[in-house]
């Protein structure tokens, strides 16, 4: 409680004047301190969870990323996080999680001011997650990840960011090139059968053009015999489309391929049944279902042991501008984030 501070009569005790001020002074603070002067904003409060949203989500801040009861991390992936406990305050003990267990963020508190970026919700459920909020800008994003280039170039940049700080940058000045993040065996959490994926990208502009086809995630594995077999998929005249080798068949879609926003990319690759599914925001993309068409087309590997993340386009000779963010891999579907870009 704050004091009260008395004026003195001449034999050093309160006057009467000076013991109803501070009467006064008293009561006046006790009110003030019991009251608050403007209801706190739906995103200030937190209980144990802490932190400025739901359960997953992640703020940046000299205190690491943080959410409700997951930090980065969702309570699904591989070595879950926790959220701070507190009357609200909120603490990153998850961070970012890479592989089984990955780095920890920060245990200080989040500084939830009006810099701070928007928090996202959601978190990650895969087994494997990368936010990049760990990674060193203008480098290559490190261990699990190697990485495949030819003509172009990649690393870890500040300008875009759908959570956090960071996201991954992918530029080449036009076609071929290829610039792919790669995840193998085995960092890669699910070697064979159904392998699901997601992740944020922000394209500036698609392709356009004969031929203007490219990739933006692609699995591998061998085959009976030892041919590689690639399952692509991107877009093509900026529209979804899929693509398989050897044989080079491609199914296209009418959906648009997204560009100039943040858009949430998911897929499923069946080994089990040589499937290949997307959804684009979270809807399924239906008018290129691929299943198996007898001959080379559409035969899964034996094991999916390589996935491919970035770009690679063949003929256009356009200058390409690619982020990506928020990488999830495993063994069931994983949603889209929820929440506004925090660097749009």
């Amino acid at each position: 409680m704050p004091g009260v501070t008395h004026s003195m009569n001449d034999r050093g005790r309160p006057g009467p004047l000076a013991v109803m001020r501070g009467f006064l002074a008293l009561t006046l603070a006790s009110t003030l301190a019991c009251s608050s002067s403007s209801p706190p904003r739906s995103g200030d409060t937190g209980g144990s969870g802490g932190g400025d949203e739901g359960t997953g989500g992640k703020a940046t801040s000299t205190g690491g990323k943080s959410g409700g009861t997951g930090g980065a991390m969702s309570t699904g992936g591989a070595g879950p996080s926790t959220g701070g406990s507190g009357g609200g305050g909120a603490t990153g003990t998850g961070g970012a999680m890479t592989g089984d267990g990955g780095s920890t963020g920060g245990s200080g508190p989040v500084d939830a001011g009006a810099d701070a970026p928007p928090a996202t919700m959601g978190g990650c459920s895969g087994k494997f997650c990368d936010d990049f909020e760990k990674a060193t800008t203008g480098m290559n994003p490190g261990t699990p990840w190697t990485v495949h280039l030819e003509k172009g170039a990649l690393s870890v940049d500040e300008t875009r960011a759908f959570s956090g700080a960071r996201s991954v940058h992918l530029t080449h000045q036009g076609a071929p090139a290829a610039m792919f993040l790669e995840l193998k065996q085995p960092a890669l959490p699910q070697p064979g059968g159904v392998v699901y994926g997601r992740l944020m990208y922000w394209l500036e502009k698609n392709p356009t053009g004969q031929y203007s086809h490219f990739e933006i995630v692609r699995g591998t594995g061998a085959l009976a015999g030892g041919q590689q077999a690639q399952l692509n998929t991107g877009a093509e005249n900026g529209k979804v489309a899929v693509n398989y080798e050897p044989g080079d068949c491609t199914k296209y879609s009418k959906v648009p391929f997204p560009e100039k926003k943040w858009t949430c990319y998911q897929w499923r690759f069946d080994t089990t049944k040589s499937d290949i599914h997307l959804w684009v925001d979270g809807v399924s993309v239906d008018d290129v279902p691929v299943m198996p068409g007898g001959g080379s087309c559409w035969k899964a590997p034996m094991v999916l042991d390589t996935l491919h993340i970035g770009w690679e386009s063949y003929h256009t000779p356009m200058p390409v501008s690619l982020w990506i963010d928020d990488i999830a891999v495993g063994d069931q579907m994983i949603p889209c984030p929820t929440g506004m870009p925090s660097k749009p």
